[in-house]
């Protein structure tokens, strides 16, 4: 566990507080941290149904809290057609990654 502040946060400049769409910042640290930045995937990269990816954010927990700290699970990759068929949801679409936990 470590404590860092934040000098600024960037969000994105397409969020859309509504839909939640590009739900993402970047965030700007006021030291370097120790630990190995985290490795952003890029639209070259193939997922595989069931791969094992590591997810961090502040989003929802199963529990519906908000964290005030950075959260890190393991999750397992599944396409959109296989969440749409679990989860009927009328804001899915193409822009996000599901995962099963």
């Amino acid at each position: 566990y470590e404590s860092i502040g934040v000098l600024r946060e960037i969000p994105h400049p397409e969020y859309d507080g509504n839909s939640n769409d590009n739900n993402f910042m970047v965030v700007i640290l006021d030291r370097k941290s120790p630990v190995d930045p985290v490795c952003i995937a890029d639209s070259s990269t193939t997922l595989n149904v069931g791969e094992d990816l590591t997810v961090m954010g502040l989003g929802l927990t199963e529990s519906w809290n908000v964290p005030t700290e950075l959260q890190e699970t393991q999750v397992q990759y599944m396409t959109n057609t296989e969440c749409g068929d679990r989860y009927s949801n009328e804001y899915l679409d193409d822009s996000y990654l599901f995962n099963e936990y």
